[in-house]
């Protein structure tokens, strides 16, 4: 960060003497003399006093000398962090959400890669999908959590996980008395042990069940209308809000049923006054995904692919609802 000349005159500073650094600076004594002469026209003022043997700063060059120093100080903090980004001991890292399911992802991906990467700064953002493709290919987040939607040029997009849809209601909500042959519990959901005829062909069999009903900004909402656009299922109450615990909640204070997915029930507290149905039969699969750049060269490229690492490690190995069922 230092140019030649100050480099040069730091020399003499630590010296002591134009004729002792020249010899350490592999360069002739009249030409860093004239280096010198060069750097205090510039100055302005004289940075050493000639008359003490050996040389002395000038307050001027008290001055300069210890600008140049900060510098110094900095150019080590600097190099030092690079070092240590390189050597994943450091850095910093930008993540970005959009759904609620990823305030339960995240913190536990954070937990375990923090444990091995303790001096690495992360900042979580939370904004709307489409925003988060931008603030990525703006390079104003290093990776991103969100549902399956696109993976723009020179990314990669690596599915952590299915989401399967079922509906939660309360075990005593009106209209499903006659399904309690397909109903599931929370430890159900979780392990997914339950046989395939468990699960309902339609959701057109909740018909006399009033639904929540998913704000219009949310991927619930786009999927619920691939299932019910042309059903008589019953629209009860509209939480604006895709917060994941609220709907849940209202579920639970017997508001109507929620069409959810299998890895937010697994998010949430086991409860035995609700109940679940497995939906067997969607128009496409729901992955749950993270997408980060796919550009080696880039000075964060391995400390995201380490964090995604990590994600892979506990939620791509079929194991993701116990993941997000422990506390």
């Amino acid at each position: 960060m230092l140019n030649t000349t100050t480099k040069y005159v730091y020399e003499i500073y630590k010296q002591k003497s134009v004729s002792k650094a020249a010899e350490k600076l592999y360069i002739s004594q009249p030409a860093l003399s004239n280096t010198l002469k060069k750097a205090e026209e510039e100055l302005g003022a004289a940075i050493f006093n000639r008359k003490t043997h050996p040389f002395s700063l000038t307050a001027e060059g008290k001055i300069y000398i210890e600008s140049i120093e900060k510098i110094l100080a900095i150019q080590d903090v600097a190099y030092s962090k690079i070092r240590d980004m390189s050597d994943l001991k450091g850095g910093t890292l930008r993540i970005g959400v959009s759904t609620a399911l990823s305030y339960y992802v995240v913190p536990k991906i954070c937990r375990v890669f923090c444990k091995n990467h303790p001096n690495t700064d992360i900042s979580i953002m939370t904004s709307p999908t489409d925003e988060l493709y931008n603030l990525l290919e703006k390079n104003e987040a290093d990776l991103i959590f969100t549902p399956t939607y696109r993976t723009p040029e020179d990314y990669i997009c690596e599915n952590l996980f299915e989401e399967k849809f079922v509906v939660a209601v309360k075990k005593d909500y009106p209209g499903i008395e006659d399904l309690k042959d397909y109903a599931l519990t929370y430890g159900d959901i979780v392990t997914g042990s339950y046989p395939p005829e468990k699960e309902l062909d339609s959701i057109e069999i909740l018909k006399n069940v009033e639904f929540l009903y998913n704000p219009p900004s949310s991927f619930i909402y786009k999927k619920r209308r691939l299932l019910v656009a042309d059903s008589d299922i019953n629209q009860h109450i509209t939480p604006m809000s895709n917060h994941v615990a609220l709907n849940y909640n209202l579920m639970l204070a017997g508001m109507g049923a929620l069409l959810t997915t299998d890895a937010n029930i697994a998010a949430m507290h086991a409860d035995d006054n609700c109940v679940f149905f497995a939906l067997n039969k969607m128009p496409e699969k729901e992955y749950f995904s993270m997408v980060y750049s796919n550009k080696e060269k880039e000075s964060s490229f391995r400390i995201t692919t380490e964090f995604a690492n990590v994600a892979k490690d506990l939620f791509a190995n079929g194991n993701h609802l116990s993941a997000l069922a422990q506390r």
